[in-house]
């Protein structure tokens, strides 16, 4: 197991609109926000899955958590790994 703490900041409310690309729309929106850890979702979602109708997305901005995203060699995935 591999953790880190962090404490929650922000809490950002969001709708997704018909035909709008998940993850990119949440990735774009946190990037805009400058919220570097947080994107609380369940499941794995592929890139390219469009919303059909609507989605809703509730984003906690972790704070004080150094995590980072490292690609996994073997399942080619991109896992969070605590920081340095």
């Amino acid at each position: 197991m591999k953790a880190c703490e962090g404490r929650v900041g922000r809490v950002f409310v969001i709708r997704l609109e018909d035909g709008e690309m998940v993850p990119e729309c949440i990735e774009r929106f946190a990037r805009e926000k400058g919220v570097s850890v947080g994107q609380t979702m369940t499941g794995c979602l592929r890139q390219g899955v469009t919303t059909w109708l609507v989605g809703e997305v509730i984003l906690y901005e972790i704070l004080g958590a150094d995590m980072v995203r490292v690609k996994d060699k073997q399942s080619g995935f991109e896992f969070l790994e605590p920081g340095t």
